[in-house]
């Protein structure tokens, strides 16, 4: 692919600019992703439809959270049959001990973490989490 002139270069600039604009003003387009200090901030369909591209990298997503032995489960908030492994051995020891106390048979949970394989399986290795 060839790089853009100098004032395609600028013109997109200004586009992405004027956009952000828009995004501040009126709020993202459903179904985008918002871009936050902690990554992309992503609805947990589109986390599972767009698994294959945000692959590696990392994402603020919520759902319905249960354990299972060691690892975590993520689900959409109506519990439906496809989930997330989720590995918190990263997590901080309260976010942890948090989790463990409140989320034995399942409780609502807004998560950061690195979209990669757990167990073989499409998953997400936790960076954060608080209660939803």
């Amino acid at each position: 692919m060839e790089r853009p002139t100098p004032l395609l270069a600028m013109y997109l600039r200004a586009e992405k600019d004027r956009l952000h604009c828009y995004d501040e003003l009126f709020g993202a387009p459903s179904g985008s992703a918002k871009q936050s200090a902690e990554g992309a901030e992503i609805s947990w369909t589109d986390l599972q439809v767009d698994y294959s591209e945000i692959k590696g990298k990392t994402v603020t997503t919520s759902g319905k959270f249960l354990f299972m032995g060691e690892q975590g489960l993520l689900y959409d908030r109506k519990m439906g049959m496809t989930a997330f492994f989720v590995n918190v051995q990263k997590l901080p020891r309260d976010q942890r001990s948090l989790l463990y106390s409140n989320c034995g048979t399942g409780c609502d949970v807004r998560l950061t973490g690195k979209v990669e394989e757990i167990m073989m399986q499409r998953g997400i290795t936790a960076t954060r989490v608080t209660l939803d």
